[in-house]
């Protein structure tokens, strides 16, 4: 668990800009890790007549995330460590009901990855039967995956606090739950 900061911000015309922030935190001796995301949420339903009176909600979003992750392997080579960067956009049209305290939701969309894993600095390898190797940042792995997801989930506010959790099937599948506190 890492805590973050998530700000959303209403605007005019039925939209909202949805903030996340991470400052890179020193982890000590295992390294640093960062993360900045961005979105818009629109209100969609105010444009399909006969839709606008129903009582639920109908939004669209389109929002980018990129985290970075920057791991020490050993503390007595300093030079040796992992880099993994993810970074993920998300366009989906979602749907929502709120009853007293409890909001379900769910979403239908596309989701466009991009991850790099790499492991930088200087390695000996000393293998008995093969001559000593020293490889120079041996690895380099970029890899995208794209494609379909669905999400379902709810919310629980209590006063100033929030409960939440969601399952998204897509190529990976995610339970996403959380806590937070929330101000209006």
């Amino acid at each position: 668990p890492v805590p973050m900061a998530q700000l959303g911000i209403g605007l005019p015309k039925g939209f909202d800009l949805k903030l996340r922030y991470l400052p890179k935190l020193d982890l000590g001796d295992q390294g640093k890790i960062n993360m900045f995301g961005i979105g818009i949420l629109h209100d969609v339903k105010q444009y399909i007549p006969g839709v606008k009176e129903l009582p639920f909600d109908l939004s669209g979003f389109v929002g980018f995330t990129k985290m970075k992750l920057d791991a020490s392997l050993d503390n007595t080579a300093p030079d040796q460590h992992a880099i993994f960067e993810s970074s993920a956009t998300t366009i989906q049209g979602l749907i929502s009901k709120k009853i007293a305290v409890l909001t379900v939701y769910g979403g239908v969309g596309y989701n466009i990855a991009k991850t790099k894993l790499a492991l930088k600095g200087t390695y000996s390898i000393d293998n008995s039967p093969l001559p000593p190797t020293t490889l120079k940042d041996p690895v380099n792995f970029d890899v995208s995956s794209s494609g379909p997801r669905v999400t379902a989930g709810m919310r629980l506010k209590l006063a100033v606090f929030t409960f939440h959790g969601d399952y998204t099937i897509q190529k990976y599948k995610t339970l996403t739950v959380g806590f937070g506190i929330s101000v209006r």
